[in-house]
């Protein structure tokens, strides 16, 4: 376990490294920030479009909770070694990288909320089945295969924020927005932790397909952009 934490190091040093090499310089001209955050908290959940896109950008870290927090789990109660946890981490890692780069340009060709639909769907709908399968390979093949479903919400939802954000706010939402990282990750953790104390742990499928399912249903509710459109 320990090479574990010296191979992530030098990663972490050789990532510096590069970056330090590319010599990134900031050209953008200093803007004063706006230091009050309650107000500018309000500011951005009055609009209806940043509360929706808020929901949807956290959403999939939501998903992200059940994989790296609550499958480890199942699977160490299973009888399972901790290799089988890096095996089922590196597979559910696959499709989100061999897609997104895809989704993301027909997302920008064709619009988002087709692709928001479908990958909310996606991964909701395997979530319930889970709930119905006592198989733990066959549940673990089913979540790498909802990972198609998390490659094309990842990169796109992030990019429609930007898409539908005046650039004169940006930079004073993007803090705002980018919270929905955490709390959505810690509300899932919180939930999950509940639905243990009570219910067996299949049960979370249910809650998190049907939570899945639900953002399918309000993203419906965007604004299809298409940004090949736009320039």
């Amino acid at each position: 376990m320990r090479a574990v934490f010296i191979v992530g190091t030098v990663f972490m040093f050789v990532a510096i490294l590069l970056f330090k090499s590319l010599k990134i310089v900031d050209n953008r001209a200093e803007k004063r920030a706006d230091k009050n955050l309650i107000k500018v908290m309000k500011e951005f959940f009055r609009e209806k479009k940043t509360k929706v896109c808020y929901i949807l950008g956290g959403a999939v870290n939501f998903w992200w909770a059940l994989i790296y927090i609550y499958i480890p789990i199942l699977i160490i109660e299973s009888g399972y070694t901790a290799k089988y946890v890096g095996y089922f981490l590196f597979a559910v890692a696959v499709p989100v990288l061999f897609f997104e780069y895809f989704f993301a340009k027909f997302a920008g060709k064709h619009g988002f909320k087709k692709i928001f639909f479908i990958g909310y769907m996606i991964m909701g709908v395997l979530a319930i089945l889970s709930f119905f399968i006592n198989n733990l390979l066959f549940i673990l093949a089913l979540l790498v295969l909802a990972s198609i479903g998390v490659s094309m919400v990842e990169p796109t939802t992030e990019a429609y924020f930007f898409d539908i954000t005046p650039k004169n706010k940006r930079d004073k939402y993007y803090g705002p927005y980018s919270t929905t990282i955490d709390v959505n990750y810690a509300l899932a953790s919180f939930l999950g932790a509940i639905v243990l104390s009570f219910l067996a742990f299949k049960f979370l499928f249910l809650l998190f397909g049907f939570i899945m399912i639900l953002v399918a249903l309000l993203s419906l509710k965007v604004k299809n952009v298409i940004e090949s459109k736009k320039k």
